[in-house]
C-alpha cells in the first residue's frame, strides 16, 4: 500500500512539474488569460497590452487574436472620440496629436496580424484640421521670424516638421526653404484641378514674398481658374420695370452676399456680348445652357417676371374715437384766485381711407451651362396690401391725443398720428406699396439665390 502511495506521488509530482514546464514554456497562454480577465473587468488598454505581448511571444496566437481584436477596437473607439472632442473644443494640436495616435495605434495592431475597423469618416475631418494646424503653425513661424524671435520661430518650425515631413529639414536661415515645401503643396493642388486650394497657398506665399518663383502668375492663374462666373439674364418684364434695373440692384446685393470665387456678369454686359453672338433672347431652360456657354459663363441666371398685380379698393369713411383737451378755470373763494386744470373730453373724427394690393412675381431659374443641369426653379413672390389714411376734424388737432391720461400725467402727443389730419385739402393720398415692395421682392431673390450659389461653390 505504501509502495502504491508513493508512486501515485511520483505521478502526480511529475504530472505538476510538466505542466509547470508547459506553462513557463508557453507565456502566450498566461499572458492571454490575463488580459481576458483585464478584458472582462473593462480594463481595455491594460488587457491590449498583454494580448499584443502574446502575440510578440507566439505569432498568430488564436486566442490572443481574438483577445486583440476586442480590446483594441474599443481603444481605437475611445481615441477617436477624444479626437472628435479636440475637433469640436478647436484643440487642434491635441486633435492631430490623437488622431496620429490611432495611426499608430492601428498599425501596431496590424503588424501583428490584426485588422482593426477604421473609422474612415474621420480621415476627412483630419485632413482640414492638420491643414489648419499646419498652418497656424506656419504663420506663427513667419511672424516670429518678422520679429526677429528667430529661436522660438525654429521650435515652430520643428514642430510643424514633426506633423509634414515636407517642413523637416527647413531652417530660419533660408527663407526659401520654409517657402518651397508650401509651394510644391500649392502646385499638386493646381495640377490637380483644386484651384481653390492652390490660391489659398500661392497667396499666403505672395503676402511674404511676392517674388518667389512664379507664385505671382499663378495666383493669378488659380484664382482665374477657381473662379465660377454667373450671367444674370431678365427675360420678359412688366412694362413699369426696367430689366436693367433689376439686373443693377440684383449684381450689388449678390457681390456683397457671395462668398468664395464666384464673378457676377449683369444683364447689360451679358445681353451686348450675346447679341454680338446671335443671341437676342432666351426663351427656355435650354436656351440659357447653350447661351450662357457662348458667353463663357458656368451658370446663367435666368428671371422671367409677370405682369404686376396692381388694384385699388374703393374709399372707406369711418367714424373713430379721440380726446380733446381744454382747460378749465375753478375759482378759489379763500384766496380769490383761479386754479387752471386740464379736462378732455371724447370726440369723434372722420377716418377716410382707401386700401392698394400690389404683387410682383418672377420665375427665377439657375442652370449649369457646363452640365445642363437645373440648380433652382422657383417662383418667388411679394404682395403687399395697403391703406392709406387720412383724418378729418373741425376742432383744434394739437389738443387731439388717441386715449385719456393714465394718472395725473397728460399722455404723449403722437406726431406721426396727428399728421394724418394735417394738410386736409389735399385730401387721401394714394397708398403706394410699390418701393417697399420691389425691394422686400429684390432681397428675396438675392436670398434665394445666394443660397444655391454658395452651396454650388
Amino acid at each position: 500500500m505504501k509502495q502504491i502511495s508513493i508512486r501515485f506521488h511520483f505521478v502526480f509530482s511529475s504530472i505538476l512539474v510538466l505542466t509547470l514546464l508547459l506553462t513557463a514554456c508557453n507565456p502566450a497562454k498566461k499572458l492571454t488569460k490575463t488580459g481576458d480577465k483585464l478584458y472582462l473587468s473593462g480594463y481595455y488598454d491594460e488587457a491590449t497590452g498583454y494580448y499584443y505581448n502574446a502575440l510578440l511571444r507566439k505569432p498568430g496566437y488564436p486566442a490572443a487574436k481574438e483577445g486583440l481584436k476586442l480590446s483594441a477596437q474599443h481603444v481605437l473607439d475611445n481615441k477617436f472620440g477624444v479626437f472628435r472632442k479636440n475637433v469640436l473644443e478647436n484643440q487642434l494640436e491635441q486633435a492631430v496629436k490623437q488622431y496620429q495616435y490611432a495611426q499608430q495605434f492601428n498599425a501596431n495592431a496590424g503588424s501583428v496580424g490584426v485588422m482593426l475597423q477604421w473609422p474612415e469618416e474621420y480621415d476627412e475631418i483630419y485632413k482640414d484640421v492638420l491643414r489648419d494646424y499646419s498652418g497656424t503653425l506656419f504663420d506663427e513661424a513667419i511672424d516670429l521670424i518678422n520679429r526677429k524671435k528667430f529661436d522660438i520661430a525654429e521650435k515652430k518650425l520643428q514642430q510643424l516638421g514633426v506633423i509634414d515631413s515636407a517642413y523637416r529639414h527647413v531652417s530660419v536661415l533660408r527663407m526659401n526653404t520654409i517657402l518651397e515645401p508650401m509651394y510644391n503643396q500649392a502646385m499638386v493642388h493646381y495640377e490637380q484641378g483644386r484651384y481653390n486650394e492652390a490660391y489659398r497657398l500661392f497667396s499666403k506665399i505672395f503676402n511674404i514674398d511676392s517674388d518667389f518663383q512664379d507664385t505671382r502668375r499663378l495666383k493669378q492663374a488659380s484664382f482665374d481658374k477657381a473662379t465660377r462666373q454667373y450671367g444674370i439674364w431678365i427675360g420678359p418684364t412688366d412694362k413699369r420695370i426696367k430689366a436693367e434695373d433689376v439686373s443693377d440692384q440684383l449684381l450689388s446685393r449678390l457681390r456683397s452676399s457671395a462668398t468664395g470665387f464666384v464673378s457676377f456678369t449683369g444683364f447689360t454686359n451679358l445681353k451686348k456680348t450675346l447679341e454680338s453672338r446671335g443671341w437676342n433672347a432666351v426663351r427656355s431652360d435650354s436656351d440659357a445652357v447653350q447661351a450662357g456657354k457662348s458667353a463663357g459663363m458656368h451658370y446663367l441666371i435666368l428671371i422671367r417676371i409677370l405682369p404686376m398685380i396692381d388694384s385699388v379698393g374703393p374709399r372707406v369713411s369711418e367714424k373713430q374715437i379721440a380726446y380733446e383737451s381744454f382747460t378749465e378755470n375753478i375759482p378759489n373763494p379763500y384766496t380769490d384766485t383761479y386754479s387752471y386744470i386740464t379736462r378732455f373730453k371724447k370726440i369723434e373724427y372722420d377716418d377716410v381711407y382707401e386700401s392698394r394690393y400690389m404683387r410682383i412675381e418672377a420665375q427665377c431659374i439657375v442652370v449649369s451651362c457646363l452640365y445642363g443641369t437645373v440648380l433652382m426653379n422657383e417662383m418667388i413672390s411679394v404682395e403687399k396690401d395697403i391703406a392709406h389714411h387720412q383724418f378729418d376734424y373741425k376742432g383744434n388737432i394739437n389738443n387731439l391725443y388717441e386715449e385719456l391720461p393714465s394718472g395725473n400725467y397728460i399722455p404723449p402727443p403722437n406726431p406721426e398720428w396727428r399728421e394724418l389730419f394735417r394738410n386736409q385739402k389735399n385730401g387721401v393720398k394714394q397708398a403706394n406699396p410699390e418701393p417697399v415692395l420691389y425691394e422686400e421682392w429684390l432681397e428675396k431673390i438675392n436670398t434665394r439665390l445666394i443660397r444655391v450659389i454658395n452651396k454650388t461653390n
